[in-house]
């Protein structure tokens, strides 16, 4: 008896940490993602999907990072 009791109490608390969990999902989604949009013009589209680079992508203006040599062991 004690078996199918644990078993129930387990089955419980699974079932009340995943609806804490969907729950908190969801706030978080409502609150920080919800609004995000994603602006996709046709323009923008077909030069992705022709593999050409985006206008976006102008060089940064950040310095390039140092790039350390390789020793070459003999």
């Amino acid at each position: 008896m004690e078996a199918k009791t644990a078993a129930r109490r387990l089955r419980r608390e699974i079932v009340v940490v995943l609806l804490l969990k969907l729950i908190l999902l969801t706030a978080l989604w409502w609150v920080f993602i919800r609004d995000a949009r994603v602006e996709v013009d046709a323009e923008r589209m077909q030069a992705q999907a022709a593999g050409s680079p985006s206008s976006s992508s102008q060089p940064s203006s950040l310095p390039p990072s140092p790039v350390l040599p390789v020793s070459q062991e003999p």
